[in-house]
């Protein structure tokens, strides 16, 4: 293992900043293999900055060190690729509508913009073609009604293993849907945020637009029971607007425990129940197999398929 890099009287700032640099990073303190990336916190307290508690860890270590699955796979650096062309387009094409306010036609930034979106749509095709592959969508997600190729990357790509989460409010903790004070989790400033962005804004956003605009289907059926129930109990406190984000809220709640659920079953990880309610003071749980049918839980090692 190579001489630790004097670090320890850094700043937090300013040890993440070495750890930015292309050069002149030092190697991880856990395996002394890889170029560190991370600040690692020894005493496991994140709020602990002071530099003799901070130390320079490679991803990989940080991950097992903090019981994180390695979520270093294909499937997730491929999403992530798309993710940043995704931001590259928009953040393009948000320039061009400024410059075309104010009379530029800039033909090759246009050119370059069309150059991205064709980009984009090849990414997507590989990030469809790569989430087949995945054992939890050929046998679970891809029968559920909504869930697209594209939705269900992003699930399996940020939650990256269940194996992760003993609890199921852990995960939605993880996916910035718990409950504190009686009140939805909030950005605080000056306070780091404990969840991970990019699957709050799907399961909160993109997840549930899915399954309300798709009549019919299990997801819709049980957004319309939420928000009737949510209407009844708040409806005189509350605007529409607020009855439907809590609606849409326990929507995502439910979906995510019952991936949770159907995800830990195939991995034979123990599951503890109960793990979500249709409505509150109802009995009746809601299950993996209201949403995907009843085949899938006995049948779903026969089902994968080799692609």
């Amino acid at each position: 293992m190579p001489e630790p890099t004097k670090v320890n009287d850094l700043s937090v700032a300013d040890l993440r900043a070495l750890l930015r640099k292309k050069e002149g990073r030092p190697h991880c303190w856990n395996c002394g293999e890889h170029l560190a990336v991370d600040a690692h916190h020894l005493d496991g307290h994140h709020g602990n900055n002071s530099p003799e508690n901070l130390a320079p860890w490679c991803k990989r270590c940080h991950n097992e060190v903090h019981d994180i699955s390695d979520n270093l796979t294909d499937l997730g650096l491929v999403a992530r690729q798309l993710y940043s062309i995704q931001d590259q387009r928009i953040g393009m094409n948000n320039r061009l509508f400024a410059y075309g306010n104010l009379g530029y036609t800039a033909p090759y930034a246009h050119e370059i913009y069309n150059e991205l979106v064709e980009l984009e749509k090849r990414a997507k095709k590989i990030v469809s073609l790569a989430v087949r592959r995945e054992p939890v969508y050929q046998a679970y997600l891809s029968k559920i009604a909504g869930i697209g190729p594209l939705l269900a990357v992003t699930l399996i790509s940020e939650i990256g293993d269940p194996g992760r989460f003993d609890t199921i409010s852990a995960l939605w903790a993880y996916a910035g849907l718990d409950v504190h004070n009686g009140k939805a989790r909030k950005r605080t400033r000056g306070e780091m945020a404990n969840w991970n962005a990019r699957l709050r804004s799907t399961c909160a956003k993109k997840l549930t637009d899915q399954f309300v605009k798709l009549r019919g289907c299990f997801g819709r059926e049980l957004y319309d029971q939420y928000k009737a129930f949510y209407t009844e109990r708040d409806g005189n406190e509350l605007s529409k607007g607020h009855v439907d984000n809590r609606a849409r809220r326990k929507l995502a709640k439910v979906f995510l425990s019952c991936l949770w659920v159907a995800w830990r079953r195939m991995k034979g990880l123990p599951i503890s129940e109960p793990y979500a309610l249709t409505l509150p003071g109802h009995s009746h749980l809601v299950t993996p197999e209201d949403w995907a049918g009843e085949g899938w839980d006995n049948s779903w090692q026969e089902q994968l398929l080799e692609i």
